[in-house]
């Protein structure tokens, strides 16, 4: 027995132990490096490897890397962001990149470089997007619009509830046996 502790003993020792963490870097990112702007709101690392940070009134940025890209509001340009407050990042089952807005939501179409915006999400407060099991998309906004993007109808329908909802408070959605959301706020449950 003393043998076999003083085995686990020597190994433990030369091998550096069993639960060592792997070794993280950490790279700092600022506005030095072309970060748009340093309060960023949200982060989101896509299927294709790219870093998106949204920023809370300078727009969205994509990091390669090396580089940073910027896309902001641009009123002259109908395939620009609704809005440079960028809330939320997210990218769903057909890898379609959805940015939620403080003026609403927008996709980025990656082969032409722009944003297309939704015409029913329009000065929306877009706080959440979740993807559900089916595909869909549910938005959550600070005035409790939910809204769910139909892709079996390319169509978003949105349905307010009629309450508001301070933006700064935290939140958190759950999808529930399939088609039941749970939306938790400091007014109660949805």
């Amino acid at each position: 027995m003393k043998k076999l502790i003083l085995l686990i003993i020597t190994t433990l020792q030369f091998n550096g132990g069993f639960a060592q963490p792997p070794d993280i870097k950490f790279k700092h990112l600022t506005t030095d490096d072309g970060l748009s702007h340093s309060y960023v709101k949200s982060v989101y690392r896509d299927s294709y490897g790219y870093v998106w940070f949204g920023t809370a009134n300078n727009g969205l940025n994509k990091y390669d890397g090396s580089q940073f890209t910027v896309y902001k509001y641009n009123p002259g340009n109908v395939n620009s962001l609704p809005s440079s407050g960028i809330n939320v990042i997210r990218e769903d089952d057909n890898k379609r990149l959805w940015i939620g807005t403080d003026r609403g939501l927008s996709f980025f179409n990656r082969n032409l470089n722009c944003f297309t915006s939704i015409p029913e999400t329009k000065n929306i407060y877009v706080n959440g997007i979740y993807v559900l099991e089916n595909g869909n998309l549910f938005l959550i906004s600070n005035t409790l619009y939910s809204c769910i993007f139909r892709q079996d109808m390319l169509k978003f329908m949105c349905n307010r509830a009629g309450y508001y909802v301070d933006n700064k408070i935290n939140y958190d959605m759950v999808q529930y046996r399939n088609h039941i959301v749970v939306h938790i706020t400091y007014v109660g449950l949805f």
